[in-house]
């Protein structure tokens, strides 16, 4: 997995999404056929409420599927409950997880959207020497 900084990353990110809307442009539009609806976790600013159109995230997975004709809902859920209901047949999506193995036995996963690296940071006044996450278990950490 390639790994860029936070500014490679948006113009990655923003270099696919064009390549993703100049390939849905059609000239003849199909009516939409059928609803899906699409359950999330808030998590700005990916996705929430309080954004236009949801977030980003959730304005890309709508334009995907109207370009296949399908038409979309969207309801915010708190995580767990969101997978329960995906579980359970109740909802079609939950948009955007991190992949486990109980989730890979009971839904259908896409290739990954989105890179989310997990970092510390650190006063530069102090020395911090680690190997392992559990090398810093005794230290206090805020999250």
């Amino acid at each position: 997995m390639t790994h860029h900084n936070g500014k490679e990353a948006i113009i990655l990110f923003f270099r696919c999404w064009l390549v993703f809307l100049i390939g849905t442009v059609q000239a003849d539009p199909q009516p939409l056929q059928r609803a899906v609806e699409v359950g999330y976790g808030e998590w700005p600013p990916y996705q929430s409420e309080s954004l236009p159109q949801l977030g980003s995230i959730n304005q890309v997975i709508r334009m995907a599927f109207e370009h296949s004709g399908v038409d979309t809902s969207f309801k915010a859920y708190p995580w767990a409950r969101g997978l329960e209901l995906v579980f359970a047949g109740n909802i079609e999506i939950m948009s955007v997880g991190k992949i486990t193995p109980e989730r890979e036995r009971y839904t259908l996963l896409t290739n990954p959207v989105i890179d989310v690296r997990k970092v510390v940071f650190h006063s530069v006044s102090k020395t911090l020497n680690f190997r392992h996450a559990e090398d810093l278990m005794p230290l206090q950490v805020a999250c």
